[in-house]
């Protein structure tokens, strides 16, 4: 018995001959399993459930020993196949083909199980019909064509099925005995406690089955698979995943009851498939190109959410007319993020209700859950109500908003991904790669980009507008989302088209530029600006903390005259200080437009002014002076200044020089030439600082008083050398933004400036379309400043085609890298004094609501007592008086 089997099992290609000879019958099988398992159901609709305990103990367990036993042969027979995941038929040893063979052809024998469901009356789910029909045809198939990755995919199985069934096998056995006493009892809990890992197990299987098929796709090195392997290759990968997928929403489903298995389970897959869309760029030929469509396409479908879902049909920011909502809306669907009614119902909740229980994404509920946690969770009850209440009857009535949302999901996915497929098919010859890459990469990456407003914008960032509130100004949310994150003044002022405050020259803002360009087309109307608002307020809350001020200094002056009188018998009235004349006072709000400071000194006594001037036992006696700089300042001179920049220049030269001489004359050991590159970028970049300090001195006509063209001339080449754009006038400039931002670090500049001038030329020429067009102003300064840095960046460009792209990082991108950590450093200590001005001003109007309330003035809060270190602030408020002067 035992020679014939192995007679009969040794001869290579038996299997496929099985497979040809009982095609028929096992095709036929898989053809009627659908419709006599649908109308079994039907069948036992009406009649009562069979119990078939027995049967189902005998059926469970012959497959689990059988599946064991085909295991045991396998390893057993050829242990090494374990470490090799692709082995030619030919080389099988008779009780591994036999093990295989027979496991594929008996896959029908399976159908059983849904016959013994149907008969029972238990629920038979998609995901269990699904599995048995395809895996019984691709096994059949496999099986017919030889592949020679089926002895993993069988012996995974077989383990997997061994463990499945003898689970099934026990709990028919100890079915009913949950919660009772005894060994029974705790078997049964035992079982139950064992349900998540069979899952996961066989969810195990799927990702393994799909790592193998994908390697048969991608011919990995050593990996001989013939063209009819890799088709089945690709209904194999196809039909893992597939299983993936459903296993991992049954997993969520049963296991994890406050999530939503559906959603859950569709971002996991499609970050998966954005995973796999990234290997294949980084395989393909023309992988940058890849890169730029994506990044172009995510660029323009974001405007589908930033100009369409956001500002047009959340917020009615501005009007727009049916073309320019029509193509707003298919740029919404390419994006797909939901119905535009269902986001914008969101967002609105979100305004209305933000930071709070009944907030969509609360960002006070961890950064994770804002960013996508919320989508993942079940929505709280709290979330549900605050929805209903709102108002959406604007959307309803937009045919647009309707066309969308009767047939959402299907049309926005048809955007999102077959449109992609189509082109990647129509341009590079693969549907799949349009489908992965510029559908599943582009929409992850898009998805991270807005939900980076929830929580990123929400979280971290500058408040300089409502200090108190969790929203912020964040310039890297802005550059992935479009213009978003300029979050902290969104907040304050929902209905601004712009969703910031600045122009294109200071906050990257393309969504604005869009929305402008449509209005000089005439596609959009009455757009809300809150500018003025803004303004309004800046100049009520400064009235209102100076009129506090005045009154604490009456009252302190009441009190000191109170001692006074009180300390001596005299009858003799000193005169009152006299009041700062006009002149005096715009000349001290020049220096400083601050709040009042008060520190103690060391002996213990009061110190009290106004940062940027001097202030003397309560009132303003005159302006800062040469004499006020503390020591260490230096005094500004052509002489000085030209001493400053040849030294930094220098040094400069020396560090270059000196990492040049190492590079050609000396044998460093390769392992030290990571950490010299980097020394060399720390020491370089540092002194690059102070080169920046030189060319904001000249910003700020400073380098020179009398040859204001000197200025401009050293100012452009160093903030040029330095990837900086140049602005001169950076003293007004700073005036008229309030200070609010001090001096814009180099990187945002940067961000915001480069694109400026070819959008002003593109805007400026398709806005003679329109006579009502509001044309951008580009000034010569920026046009000069571009122009210049547009010339060193070909420069550089040459420099990486002569010297490799390697040398460009390490000679400048190195250095410039740790230039702009010093800067944001700097700026960071300098931001100290413009969030405490801000929340100064909140406090002034909390104080005056308190004051109406205190009948003495001196029961007041001071507006100091939000100063929580006034002398840091008093420091470093020289440096920046230093720049502005």
């Amino acid at each position: 018995m035992t020679g014939s089997f192995t007679e009969f099992w040794s001869r290579p290609g038996v299997g496929s001959e099985l497979a040809s000879s009982f095609q028929w019958p096992i095709l036929i099988s898989i053809c009627v399993y659908i419709p006599v398992v649908m109308g079994l159901v039907k069948f036992m609709k009406k009649r009562e459930a069979l119990e078939l305990k027995w049967v189902s103990l005998i059926w469970y367990t012959a497959l689990s020993v059988l599946s064991g036993m085909g295991a045991g042969m396998m390893v057993f027979d050829d242990a090494s196949l374990l470490t090799r995941a692709f082995e030619p038929e030919d080389n099988y040893k008779p009780a591994t083909r036999a093990a295989v063979a027979l496991f594929c052809l008996t896959k029908t024998l399976e159908f059983g199980d849904t016959i013994l469901l149907a008969l029972k009356k238990r629920p038979v789910s998609f995901l269990h019909s699904f599995h048995h029909f395809t895996v019984a045809l691709y096994c059949w198939h496999a099986q017919l064509v030889n592949v020679s990755f089926a002895h993993l995919f069988v012996l995974i199985n077989l383990c997997v099925h061994a463990t499945m069934y003898g689970y099934y096998a026990l709990s028919v056995v100890f079915k009913g005995s949950r919660g009772s006493q005894g060994i029974a009892g705790a078997i049964c809990a035992c079982l139950f406690t064992l349900r998540p890992y069979i899952t996961s197990f066989q969810l195990a299987q799927m990702f393994v089955g799909s790592a193998i098929s994908w390697c048969a796709v991608h011919g990995q090195a050593g990996i001989l698979v013939n063209d009819v392997e890799k088709n089945n290759a690709k209904w194999a990968l196809a039909m893992y995943v597939s299983y993936a997928v459903l296993f991992g929403h049954f997993y969520v489903r049963s296991y994890f009851k406050g999530y939503r298995a559906a959603m859950t389970t569709l971002m996991a897959s499609f970050h998966a498939f954005a995973l796999y869309g990234l290997f294949m760029v980084a395989w393909h030929d023309a992988r940058m190109r890849l890169l730029v469509e994506v990044f172009v396409m995510w660029q323009i479908c974001g405007f589908g959410i930033t100009v369409g879902a956001h500002r047009l049909w959340a917020h009615r920011s501005f009007e727009a007319k049916l073309p320019a909502r029509v193509f707003l809306m298919i740029l919404n669907s390419i994006a797909s993020q939901g119905s535009i009614l269902h986001w914008a119902r969101d967002h609105r909740t979100h305004h209305r209700h933000s930071e709070t229980d009944k907030d969509p994404h609360n960002a006070k509920k961890g950064f994770w859950y804002a960013h996508m946690g919320w989508l993942l969770l079940n929505k709280p009850d709290e979330v549900k109500h605050a929805g209903r209440e709102i108002d959406c009857r604007d959307l309803y009535a937009d045919p647009v908003v309707m066309l969308q949302k009767r047939f959402d999901p299907w049309w926005n996915f048809s955007f999102c991904f077959l449109l992609p497929a189509f082109y990647g098919w129509a341009v590079y010859g693969s549907f799949w790669l349009g489908f992965f890459v510029h559908g599943c990469l582009r929409w992850i990456v898009v998805l991270h980009a807005t939900w980076c407003v929830n929580s990123v914008a929400h979280l971290w960032g500058d408040r300089p507008y409502d200090p108190k509130s969790n929203p912020a100004e964040n310039v890297w949310v802005s550059v992935g989302a479009v213009g978003e994150g300029w979050h902290n003044w969104h907040h304050a002022f929902p209905f601004d088209y712009a969703a910031s405050e600045l122009g294109l020259s200071f906050q990257w803002n393309p969504s604005k530029l869009l929305i402008d360009f449509l209005a000089a087309i005439g596609q959009v109307t009455h757009r809300k600006r809150a500018t003025k608002h803004w303004q309004s307020i800046v100049k009520s809350r400064e009235a209102r903390a100076a009129r506090l001020q005045h009154q604490q200094t009456e009252s302190e002056k009441d009190t000191a005259d109170e001692e006074a009188s009180s300390s001596s018998p005299s009858l003799t009235v000193s005169e009152p200080a006299s009041e700062p004349s006009k002149e005096e006072i715009e000349e001290a709000a020049d220096v400083d437009t601050g709040f009042e400071t008060t520190t103690t000194s060391q002996e213990g006594g009061k110190r009290e002014g106004v940062l940027g001037g001097v202030r003397v036992g309560g009132g303003l006696k005159r302006v800062p002076s040469s004499g006020d700089v503390p020591s260490m300042v230096p005094r500004p001179s052509t002489f000085t200044s030209l001493l400053f920049l040849l030294r930094d220049a220098s040094v400069c030269g020396l560090i270059a020089a000196f990492a040049l001489s190492l590079v050609l004359f000396a044998d460093v050991p390769r392992v030290l030439h990571g950490p010299l590159w980097a020394l060399y970028a720390v020491a370089q970049g540092t002194v690059c600082m102070g080169l920046w300090v030189i060319a904001q001195e000249c910003a700020a006509g400073r380098f020179t008083s009398r040859f204001p063209l000197v200025n401009h001339m050293v100012g452009l080449v160093v903030s040029t050398t330095l990837l900086i754009p140049y602005r001169y006038g950076l003293k007004q400039q700073l005036l008229e933004s309030e200070g609010r931002w001090g001096i814009l670090p180099a990187i945002r500049e940067q961000i915001v400036a480069l694109p400026r001038l070819p959008l002003t030329v593109f805007v400026r020429v398709f806005s003679r379309f329109h006579q009502h067009a509001r044309l951008p102003v580009i000034t010569l300064q920026e046009t000069v400043s571009l122009a210049a840095l547009s010339a060193h960046v070909v420069c550089l460009f040459q420099f990486s085609r002569a010297f490799g792209v390697t040398s460009l990082s390490r000679w400048v991108a190195g250095p410039w890298i740790v230039f702009q950590a010093w800067l944001g450093v700097y700026f960071v200590l300098l931001s100290v004094k413009d969030e405490k001005v801000h929340s100064l001003a909140s406090a002034a109007e909390e104080n005056e609501r308190e004051r109406e309330t205190v009948a003495s003035p001196a029961a007041s809060p001071s507006p100091l007592a939000v100063e929580d270190d006034p002398e840091e602030i008093f420091r470093w408020r020289w440096i920046k008086a230093s720049l502005q002067v």
